[in-house]
């Protein structure tokens, strides 16, 4: 994971100056994100709980990526497809990460071979 975020990162830094609002917030994610899997590696390898970073990191990201959506004139679409997820959800029985259809709307396909 450290390896994928540091080349997006050496990625990001090519786009040329001066960056739009898209890109800075682009690039402020990937920052974030790279100092959080430091962090968590660190944290990990001192037998220290780091399930609190990930929780603090998943907050900012959403706000990020939503500064993302807006930057490109995508929020409307974007609270509609919250949602649609956040409905889909609250429907569903059983374990979240179970159901085929949510992961869909995440657009993460399912391996698992059933």
């Amino acid at each position: 994971m450290l390896t994928s975020i540091t080349w997006a990162v050496a990625a990001w830094r090519r786009i040329p100056q001066p960056r739009n609002m898209a890109a800075r917030l682009l690039g402020a994610q990937l920052w974030v994100a790279l100092v959080v899997e430091v962090l968590g590696t660190a944290l990990s390898l001192m037998h220290a709980p780091n399930a609190w970073l990930y929780d603090l990191y998943v907050v900012v990201e959403f706000l990020l990526l939503l500064g993302l959506a807006r930057a490109l004139e995508l929020l409307p679409f974007t609270g509609f497809y919250l949602r649609l997820l956040w409905q889909r959800a609250n429907r569903v029985k059983g374990p979240l990460f179970q159901d085929r259809l949510f992961w869909v709307g995440l657009g993460v396909r399912s391996s698992s071979g059933q």
